[in-house]
């Protein structure tokens, strides 16, 4: 997949794509020409199964109509303009656009989402945004969408407005996981727990980060079980709980197994210890310091735990990695 990246200079800490394959991406500054545009709006943090639903209806009208599937997000994400900044995400912007795109959606409007933008009446973004700029002819929206200032636009709201404007509106019913609707909260909950096997199933594909290899300890190299220390790029993704995974490496073009611990080494007893990432990769033996990873996570295999000593902790690792080799064997 070629990615070709663009810093946007406005005070923003993102990435914008100027391309990714044959799907076009927009600034919210251009007035792009669609043809009998079908459209979905929100900010499909994870692209989950639920968001699949909505895309999945927006590429069908858009294929019976001979019509462009369309689908506007926001960035910055809106609860980190206003104000929640240590609200967690399950997708940077070029995962999330990389994500839309495997939807098979033609385009992707990034829109600026600003303090001034978020004052907008629902009745002025469908004006003014999506009908005179945009001229949709087709929104499809989920079943708890909400839009406008102070979320005051809602599904019954964009009835009068179809009536008013000419659109034609579609809702889009829930997609439930066990007994609960998946949502970006679900997702970003099971993976808080550890439960990224849950999270797996909502999302349908591994949850994954991305970082770079730094300097450790490299007291793993010493008990038979080196690690890659990884630093997360992304400061507002979400990291799942404490505890040790099943996981593979997409790293230098080729992907390894192994099983990733997130926590605080309790049994190293480290002085004023921070929480780590780190990967042990099977039958790995390469020097991949400052090197980018991307880590995909399979199954949980334990908690974090404290043991008596280091022979004790080689023996619960070893039993870790037997454990996580059947997992990934099946994958």
């Amino acid at each position: 997949m070629l990615i070709c990246l663009k810093d946007i200079p406005k005070g923003a800490n993102y990435i914008y794509i100027c391309k990714i394959l044959d799907m076009k991406i927009f600034k919210s500054t251009e007035t792009p020409l669609f043809t009998r545009p079908v459209i979905t709006v929100g900010t499909f943090d994870g692209v989950h199964n639920g968001h699949r639903k909505v895309l999945q209806k927006v590429v069908e009208i858009a294929n019976s109509t001979g019509g462009d599937s369309v689908v506007l997000t926001f960035w910055p994400h809106p609860r980190h303009v206003l104000g929640k900044t240590d609200f967690m995400l399950l997708n940077t912007l070029n995962e999330k656009i990389a994500l839309l795109e495997s939807c098979n959606i033609d385009a992707v409007i990034v829109y600026d989402f600003t303090t001034e933008f978020a004052k907008t009446t629902s009745y002025d973004f469908i004006k003014n945004i999506l009908i005179d700029k945009y001229r949709i002819g087709n929104i499809v929206v989920g079943h708890d969408h909400h839009f406008g200032k102070m979320r005051e636009g809602k599904y019954e709201t964009l009835g009068n407005f179809s009536k008013e404007f000419g659109f034609k509106l579609f809702q889009v019913n829930p997609e439930v996981s066990g007994v609960n609707a998946v949502s970006s909260t679900a997702i970003r909950n099971e993976l808080i727990e550890g439960n990224v096997g849950n999270a797996r199933k909502m999302l349908s594909y591994p949850y994954h980060i991305n970082g770079k290899v730094i300097d450790g300890f490299k007291l793993g190299k010493n008990i038979g079980f080196p690690t890659a220390n990884i630093k997360v790029n992304e400061t507002f993704k979400q990291i799942p709980g404490d505890g040790v995974y099943a996981a593979t490496a997409q790293l230098m073009g080729k992907t390894y197994k192994g099983m990733i611990n997130i926590g605080f080494r309790p049994t190293l007893n480290q002085p004023d210890p921070e929480r780590s990432i780190e990967i042990h990769l099977f039958d790995f033996e390469e020097n991949i310091y400052g090197h980018t990873i991307r880590i995909e996570f399979f199954e949980k295999l334990r908690n974090e735990v404290k043991f008596s000593g280091i022979e004790e902790l080689k023996k619960q690792l070893q039993k870790d990695k037997v454990q996580a080799e059947k997992i990934l064997a099946k994958e």
